[in-house]
């Protein structure tokens, strides 16, 4: 976790994301971003287009194709049938919104 403290731009107050950050997360100053809030915290993410949405979807069905049986075997639960779209729901469930555009 990292402490932040605003600073003044014009009327307004901004936040500095350092560059680590920005590459981990993809984000360049090109990058539009979606500003969400709970009501107690801000939440920060870049707005995922089709192109990085397809990428996203293709990585995570790489993933459950490779590693299937071993999640199965670890959540001890041989019988489910998982699936992207139904993650992609109970996910959106949980953070609020945020996986909507990789469905």
């Amino acid at each position: 976790m990292m402490t932040k403290k605003l600073s003044r731009h014009g009327n307004s107050r901004a936040i500095v994301i350092e560059k680590p950050i920005l590459d981990l997360l993809g984000i360049d100053e090109n990058t539009m971003l979606q500003l969400h809030t709970d009501g107690e915290s801000l939440i920060l993410s870049p707005v995922i287009d089709e192109e990085r949405a397809a990428k996203i979807r293709s990585v995570g069905q790489k993933f459950h194709d490779k590693y299937e049986t071993a999640m199965r075997e670890l959540a001890g639960d041989e019988d489910s049938n998982p699936n992207i779209e139904q993650a992609l729901e109970e996910g959106n469930a949980r953070f609020g919104g945020m996986l909507k555009n990789l469905a």
